[in-house]
C-alpha cells in the first residue's frame, strides 16, 4: 500500500511540474532587447533543468516551442537541450537538435555517442565518432569508452586494432576501456598486451582482465556442457529442435572467436549424426569469425550447394588474408557452379585482380559486371574499379569510372588520388584533391597522406604545409600514415629538422615511420645515425623489412662499411630477405662501392627478381671497380633479354667505357642511343662520352661535339673537357674551356683552381701566381687531399707532407724505404704532377714522396699483424689518385706481394702483385661529371697541406676523423 501511495504521489508530482513549467513558458515575454534576451536565456535553462529532472518530454517540447515563436537564439542553449532530449528518452529529437548546432561541444557529442551505444545503434554511434575529427573535434577519454563498447559490441578485430593505435598516440585515455573491449572480443592475448603495458595499474583494470579470462572459459565450458547434452535426433521435429540449439551456439563461439569451442560443437554434430550440413553456411560464418580460414574452406567443400553469402565471404577472407589467388580461383568456380555473383562478389574479386597484376581479366570482370546488370555507377563497386585500373596505370579508365559515380566519397576519390600518385601524375593527384575539397567531401586521413606524397615528389613546400595543417585541424596528426607522409615531405623539401621533429613526436613509432625516417637520415648525411636506429629496432624486437635492410645497406656504402655491410647480409638470408629485389641491389651496391666485385656479383646472381635497378647497381659497379669489359657485355645481354635500358644503364655503361678506354664500345652505345633514343642522349651520356674521348686523346672531336652537336652546352659539359685538357697538357683548349665555364658560372672554384694546376703542369709560372692572385681575392679555397687508412678498427687519417701523427718518423723512414724498393723495379717520380716551383730537380721529384696515399701505405705496412702478412691494405681518398701515385701503388703492390685497393672520389683502383687489375687509363686528373653535378671543382692534385676539410670521400665525412688521427 505505501508502495502504491509512493507512485501516486511521484506521479501527482510530475502534472504538477509540467503543469507549472508549461505556464511559466507561456508567460515569458519576446525579447526586445539583449538585456531581456540574457534574462530569459536564465529562465530556459532553469525550465530545461526542470524538464529534465521529471523526464517530461512534453514539457520539453513545449518549451521548445516557445523558443521559436518567441525568436529566442535558442541555439545558444543547444547543448542543453541536447541534454534534456537525451534525459527524457527522445533520442531523435536530441538528434535534429544537435544537427541544426554549428560547432557543438565535445559533452555532446559524447552525450550522443553514448546514447546511440545504449540504445543499440552502434553504426550511428561509429559514424559520429568518425565525424568528430572531421568537424575538428578531439576524442576525449569519456569518447574512447564509449566507442570502444560499441566496437565491443560489434566484434569488429580490425578496428579494434585501428583504436588501439589511437590509443596509444593519446596519453591520457583511461585503459579499462581498451582492456574491456578485446576482452568482448574474446582477444585476450591483446587484452593482456594492453594490461602490461600500463606502468600503473589498478584494481579495476585487473578486474577487467579477469572478467574477460572468466568470460572466455564460462563460454567454452558452456558451450561444451550444451554440446554434450543435445541428444541424438531420434524424429524430424526434434532435429529441428536442436538445428535452434546448435544454430545458437554457433553464434556464441563466433562472438567470442572460441575455436576451440566451435570444433567442439562441430565434433558433437558428426558423433550424433546430426545433419550438420544444414548448418552448413553457418559453420562457415563462424569458422571465418575464429580465424581459421582452412576450416572454413574444408567445410565449403562439403556443402552441396553453398548459398552465395558464403560464397561471398570465403573471396573476401582469401582476398583480406592476401591468397588472392585462391579468391580468384573460388571466383571462377562460381559460373561452373551455377552461382551468379553479386555486388559484394565483384566489390571483393576486383580488388584481387589488382593485386596480382591480371589486367585481362580484370577488364574482364568490368565487362562481366555490365552484362549482369550490376549498377557499375554504385560507390562500392565504383571505387573497387578505380583501384582496380588504378594500380592497373589505366588511369584513363580509372577517370572515366570515376566521372561516371554521381554520388562520389572519400574512398572513391582517394582510390584516384592514390592511383595518380603511384602513377607519377603528381600534379593531377592535387588539382584532384582540389576538387575533392571544392565539391565537399571531406578528407580521411588516407588521403592526406596521398597528397603529401604527391607534395614531396613535387617538393611543394607551401602546398605540403597547408595540407599539414589541415591535417592538424581534422584531428589525424597522430596517425601513422600521415605522420610519415609528413616526415618523407618535408625531407625531400630539405627541411630536414622539420622532418626530424615529426618524427619526434610520434608516441609508439612502427615499423614504417622508422624506416622513412632512416631514409631521411641517409639522404640528409647522417648515416651513422640511421645505423644507430636500425639497431635499435632491432634491440626492441621489431623485425626489419626489405625496404628497412635496403636503407641500412644504403648507409653502409656511403660510408664504405663493408664489415657492417656483411653483417646485414647474413641478417638478411637468416630472416630470408636476401632475395628481394630491393635488398638485392642493396646488396649489389654495398658490395661495389666497398670494391668487392665479387661478392657484388654473387648477390646479383642470388636475386630472384632481377629488374632494371639491380642490373643497372650491377653495371655500375662493374664500372666504379674497372671490370668495364664485364659491364659492356652485361649491358648487351640486358637488351638482348628484353630489358629496356633506362637513362641510368647508359650513364653506368659509358662511364665505364670511359674508365678502361673502350672508344670502339663506347661510340656503338652512343650512336645507339643517337639512334633510338626519342629525346636523343641526356647531358649525363653527352658527358661520359666527352671523357673517353678526351682520355683517348680526341680532344679536337669532343670540342667539335659541344661546339656544333650540343645546343646550349652547359658548366658540367665545358668542365669534363677541361679535365681532358689537363691529362694531357692541352693549354690552349683548356683556357677557351675555362672561358665558356666562367660565362655561365663567374667565380667558378672548381674551374679557377683546375686551370692553375694546368699552367702548373705546363710549366707557366708566372700564369701560376696571376691565378692564384686573382683567387686570393676572391677567397677561394682548395680543399686539401686527405686519405684514410683502417688499422685495428680505427681510422687514420693523412694529408700531404703530414707530420702531426704520433708515428710520424717510423712513417717517414718506412716510405722511404718503400720508394727505394720500388726504384729498383722501374719506379721513376713523375714530376708532371708537381705544382709547386722548386729550385732543382731533386726537391721536385722528392715533393711527390710524401702524397697522402703513399703515407697512408706505409703506415699500413708499419701496423701490419704478421699473422695475417697477407691481408690487402684499403686506402680511402677524397680527391682523384694523382698519376705518379697511381704508378708508385702498383709497383709498391708488387714489392710488397700485397693486393692494395685505393678508392677516390671516382672510382676504386685495384692492384695485385701481378700488376695492376683495372684495364682503365692511368688516373689521369679527368675530373668527370659526377664532381660536375655537385658543384665542386677538378682538384686531382695533393696542392699543399690544408688544415680542414670539408669535401667528402664516398660519403665519408672528414667530421668523422677529427681527432682520430693518433
Amino acid at each position: 500500500m505505501r508502495k502504491l501511495l509512493c507512485i501516486r504521489s511521484d506521479t501527482w508530482c510530475r502534472r504538477q511540474l509540467i503543469t507549472s513549467t508549461t505556464h511559466e513558458t507561456r508567460t515569458l515575454p519576446r525579447p526586445s532587447h539583449p538585456g531581456e534576451a540574457d534574462d530569459n536565456f536564465d529562465s530556459y535553462a532553469s525550465l530545461l533543468q526542470r524538464c529534465a529532472a521529471v523526464g517530461s518530454l512534453e514539457g520539453l517540447k513545449s518549451v521548445h516551442a516557445r523558443m521559436h515563436r518567441t525568436g529566442f537564439p535558442y541555439l545558444s542553449l543547444g547543448n542543453k537541450l541536447v541534454d534534456v532530449y537525451l534525459k527524457c528518452g527522445s533520442l531523435e529529437g536530441a538528434r535534429r537538435m544537435f544537427g541544426e548546432m554549428r560547432r557543438p561541444h565535445i559533452v555532446s557529442w559524447n552525450a550522443m555517442v553514448a546514447s546511440y551505444v545504449r540504445c543499440g545503434r552502434r553504426w550511428d554511434a561509429i559514424e559520429m565518432y568518425r565525424r568528430m575529427p572531421l568537424e575538428g573535434v578531439r576524442p576525449d577519454d569519456f569518447t574512447f569508452s564509449s566507442i570502444l563498447g560499441a566496437f565491443a559490441e560489434w566484434v569488429c578485430n580490425s578496428k579494434g586494432g585501428e583504436f588501439m593505435g589511437t590509443w596509444l598516440s593519446q596519453a591520457w585515455m583511461r585503459p579499462i576501456a581498451l582492456v574491456n573491449m578485446y576482452a568482448k572480443f574474446g582477444s585476450l592475448r591483446e587484452a593482456r598486451m594492453v594490461y602490461d603495458a600500463i606502468v600503473e595499474k589498478d584494481v579495476v583494470l585487473t578486474t577487467a582482465l579477469i572478467v574477460g579470462y572468466k568470460k572466455k572459459e564460462e563460454v567454452e565450458e558452456d558451450t561444451t556442457h550444451e554440446t554434450r547434452t543435445l541428444p541424438r535426433p531420434s524424429h524430424p521435429g526434434e532435429a529441428d529442435d536442436n538445428f535452434d540449439s546448435y544454430a545458437s551456439l554457433l553464434r556464441r563461439c563466433a562472438a567470442v572467436g572460441s575455436l576451440e569451442g566451435l570444433k567442439s560443437v562441430h565434433a558433437r554434430m558428426h558423433r550424433t549424426g546430426f545433419p550438420y550440413l544444414s548448418l552448413g553456411n553457418k559453420l562457415v560464418d563462424a569458422y571465418l569469425k575464429c580465424g581459421s580460414l582452412d576450416e572454413a574452406r574444408r567445410m565449403f567443400g562439403e556443402m552441396r550447394r553453398p548459398h552465395i553469402v558464403s560464397w561471398n565471404a570465403m573471396v573476401a577472407s582469401y582476398v583480406r588474408c592476401g591468397r588472392r589467388w585462391d579468391a580468384i580461383e573460388m571466383y571462377r568456380r562460381m559460373p561452373l557452379e551455377g552461382v551468379r555473383p553479386d555486388d559484394f562478389t565483384f566489390s571483393s574479386i576486383l580488388g584481387a585482380f589488382a593485386e596480382v597484376g591480371l589486367q585481362l581479366e580484370g577488364r574482364g570482370v568490368h565487362g562481366h559486371l555490365v552484362i549482369a546488370g550490376v549498377d557499375a555507377s554504385n560507390v562500392f563497386i565504383g571505387s573497387a574499379l578505380v583501384n582496380m585500373y588504378a594500380k592497373f596505370g589505366s588511369l584513363r579508365e580509372a577517370r572515366m569510372v570515376y566521372d561516371a559515380i554521381v554520388k562520389k566519397d572519400v574512398v572513391l576519390t582517394t582510390a584516384l588520388i592514390v592511383g595518380y600518385t603511384q602513377k607519377g601524375e603528381d600534379e593531377a593527384a592535387i588539382l584532384m584533391f582540389v576538387e575533392m575539397v571544392n565539391s565537399g567531401i571531406r578528407a580521411n586521413m588516407f588521403t592526406l597522406a596521398s597528397v603529401l606524397i604527391a607534395c614531396a615528389n613535387l617538393t611543394e613546400m607551401i602546398m605540403g604545409m597547408l595540407i599539414h595543417s589541415l591535417v592538424i585541424k581534422s584531428g589525424f596528426d597522430c596517425g601513422s600514415s600521415s605522420q610519415t607522409s609528413l616526415l618523407v615531405m618535408y625531407s625531400k623539401c630539405s627541411l630536414i629538422d622539420d622532418s626530424l621533429k615529426v618524427f619526434s613526436q610520434i608516441v609508439v613509432p612502427n615499423l614504417v615511420a622508422r624506416t622513412a625516417v632512416m631514409g631521411v637520415l641517409v639522404s640528409s648525411h647522417r648515416e651513422e645515425a640511421a645505423l644507430s636506429m636500425f639497431w635499435s629496432m632491432l634491440h626492441d624486437s621489431m623485425y626489419p623489412n626489405a625496404f628497412t635492410f635496403s636503407t641500412a645497406l644504403r648507409a653502409c656504402s656511403s660510408l664504405a662499411l663493408l664489415d657492417l655491410g656483411k653483417e646485414l647480409h647474413s641478417l638478411a638470408i637468416k630472416l630470408g630477405l636476401d632475395g628481394n629485389r630491393f635488398v638485392g641491389a642493396a646488396l649489389v651496391d654495398v658490395y661495389g662501392k666497398c670494391g668487392n666485385v665479387k661478392m657484388a656479383r654473387s648477390a646479383f646472381d642470388n636475386s630472384v627478381d632481377q629488374d632494371l635497378v639491380s642490373v643497372n647497381t650491377m653495371i655500375s659497379a662493374y664500372a666504379q671497380n674497372g671490370y668495364s669489359g664485364e659491364a659492356v657485355k652485361l649491358f648487351d645481354a640486358v637488351q638482348n633479354s628484353g630489358l629496356q635500358p633506362n637513362d641510368a644503364t647508359f650513364t653506368s655503361v659509358l662511364s665505364a667505357c670511359g674508365n678502361a678506354g673502350l672508344l670502339d664500345e663506347g661510340r656503338r652505345i652512343f650512336s645507339s642511343i643517337m639512334r633510338n633514343h626519342e629525346n636523343g642522349p641526356s647531358r649525363d651520356h653527352i658527358s661520359c662520352f666527352i671523357d673517353l674521348l678526351g682520355r683517348m686523346g680526341r680532344l679536337g672531336e669532343a670540342e667539335e661535339l659541344l661546339t656544333v652537336k650540343v645546343e646550349n652546352p652547359d658548366v658540367v659539359l665545358w668542365r669534363t673537357l677541361l679535365s681532358a685538357c689537363k691529362i694531357h697538357g692541352e693549354v690552349e683548349m683548356a683556357e677557351r674551356a675555362a672561358k665558356h665555364i666562367l660565362e655561365l658560372n663567374p667565380g667558378d672554384d672548381g674551374t679557377l683552381i683546375l686551370l692553375t694546376n694546368i699552367y702548373a703542369s705546363a710549366g707557366r709560372w708566372g700564369d701560376v701566381v696571376k691565378m692564384k692572385k686573382m683567387m686570393r681575392g676572391m677567397q677561394v679555397k682548395k680543399d686539401p687531399a686527405m686519405s684514410w687508412v683502417e688499422v685495428d678498427r680505427q681510422v687514420h687519417t693523412f694529408m700531404a707532407g703530414d707530420q702531426s701523427h704520433p708515428r710520424a718518423r717510423e712513417i717517414y723512414r718506412e716510405l722511404e724505404e718503400l720508394v727505394e724498393k720500388t726504384k729498383q723495379v722501374g719506379y721513376v717520380p713523375d714530376t708532371r704532377f708537381v705544382l709547386q716551383e722548386f729550385d732543382n730537380e731533386l726537391d721536385r721529384q722528392r715533393s711527390l714522396y710524401y702524397h697522402s696515399e703513399k703515407l697512408a701505405v706505409a703506415f699500413a705496412v708499419l701496423s701490419g699483424n704478421p699473422l695475417h702478412g697477407d691481408a690487402p691494405i684499403m686506402i680511402l681518398k677524397n680527391l682523384r689518385v694523382c698519376g705518379d701515385c697511381h704508378t708508385w701503388l702498383k709497383l709498391v703492390s708488387k714489392v710488397l706481394g700485397k693486393e692494395i685497393t685505393a678508392r677516390d672520389a671516382k672510382r676504386f683502383h685495384h692492384f695485385r702483385d701481378e700488376g695492376r687489375v683495372m684495364r682503365d687509363k692511368p688516373a689521369g686528373e679527368s675530373e668527370n661529371r659526377e664532381r660536375g653535378r655537385t658543384g665542386g671543382g677538378g682538384k686531382p692534385d695533393e696542392g699543399r697541406r690544408g688544415k680542414n676539410s670539408k669535401q667528402t670521400m664516398g660519403g665519408r665525412r672528414d667530421d668523422r676523423e677529427k681527432g682520430r688521427r693518433g
